[in-house]
């Protein structure tokens, strides 16, 4: 598995298409990265707020 850093600003973006209601997997294909990247982003941001 390739690591890559993701910029706040794309996962702030996905996290905007997921309020959509746009899939995470129709998100993780066109970002890239994996469906359980973008849980885990949506988790953090949920607990954390970043």
């Amino acid at each position: 598995m390739v690591h890559r850093r993701i910029s706040p600003d794309l996962k702030q973006r996905a996290l905007q298409l997921l309020d959509q209601e746009i899939s995470p997997k129709a998100i993780a294909e066109v970002l890239g990265v994996s469906t359980k990247s973008i849980e885990r982003w949506r988790v953090n941001y949920e607990r954390l707020g970043c």
